[in-house]
């Protein structure tokens, strides 16, 4: 998987964590002004939104609902326990430092056109 793909699942389920319950406007006007959204888009399709969700119910066992009878709310399902959102968020704040590098450095071979890659497969004399 991409680190794009894996950013922008963080990207939903934080959002959506943090909103406590958001619609899909808000989410795609918020999306719309994210550093994540390279492409400029101004939401995210349906079906790309769905299959998100999906992969993020796949990956990382948390489940995003939506509340039809609240007007179509999204909010991340609770399983009773401490809840798995909470222990996901809390492991990834703890690797952040490691995910930062790993972003940086993605990005960084990203911007050098493949410079980057060459020099860093040239080793250490």
């Amino acid at each position: 998987m991409a680190a794009s793909q894996f950013n922008r699942y963080i990207w939903l389920v934080d959002t959506i964590r943090s909103a406590g319950r958001i619609s899909r406007q808000d989410i795609d006007r918020r999306w719309a002004d994210s550093s994540l959204n390279d492409r400029k888009e101004t939401c995210i399709p349906e079906r790309t939104f769905h299959r998100y969700k999906d992969a993020i119910q796949e990956l990382f066992d948390i489940e995003i609902c939506c509340d039809r009878a609240a007007g179509g709310l999204y909010y991340i399902a609770d399983d009773g326990n401490e809840s798995r959102t909470k222990q996901w968020l809390r492991l990834l704040m703890v690797r952040c430092s490691d995910l930062r590098f790993l972003y940086g450095t993605a990005y960084a071979r990203q911007q050098s056109g493949g410079a980057f890659t060459r020099l860093a497969a040239g080793g250490i004399p």
